[in-house]
């Protein structure tokens, strides 16, 4: 082996192939200019809080509560609270095995807050909170069953549900 038979190898540069990273430009731009346009269009402007409650100075808030409860006797315990000038409650114990369907859910809750409704028929919101072994069917009968009277349902937490007062 002769040293001047050696050749010298020069590193050879490798060379970026620009034709993938431009088309992934491009399909990133279009993307961002379709999703621009559109959240333009998903703005939503809701009203001032007063406007959506339609409450008045002069109708105190009340801020209805069902609180569906199963207790370990078998049974489904019912709280109505409200809060206002005059605040209350209504409480009612069921089996639970009268709650077999959709329609057993309607007609229980619905005479349960039949009172309430009567004594205060502007109000058109109410929370709803499950504390217990309840599937989300349930929730889903509970909501479908006072939708009817209070089209604006809101849930609450299912932990926080335990710490509202009332009779337990």
């Amino acid at each position: 082996m002769d040293l001047f038979d050696i050749k010298i190898r020069r590193r050879e540069h490798p060379e970026i192939n620009l034709t993938p990273i431009l088309d992934m430009l491009v399909s990133i731009i279009f993307f961002l200019l379709i999703f621009c346009v559109f959240s333009e269009y998903s703005q939503v402007s809701l009203p001032a809080i007063q406007e959506v409650s339609g409450n008045t100075s002069q109708e105190p808030l009340l801020a209805p509560k069902v609180l569906v409860r199963s207790a370990p006797s078998g049974q489904v315990k019912l709280d109505l609270i409200w809060a206002g000038e005059h605040p209350g409650y209504q409480t009612k114990t069921v089996a639970a095995s009268e709650f077999n369907s959709a329609q057993a859910w309607t007609r229980i809750l619905k005479s349960f807050t039949a009172s309430f409704a009567q004594q205060y028929p502007k109000q058109k919101s109410i929370e709803v909170g499950l504390e217990g072994a309840f599937s989300y069917q349930h929730l889903v009968f509970v909501i479908d069953s006072l939708a009817e009277q209070f089209p604006d349902v809101a849930l609450i937490d299912p932990k926080k549900v335990s710490k509202f007062g009332g009779p337990r």
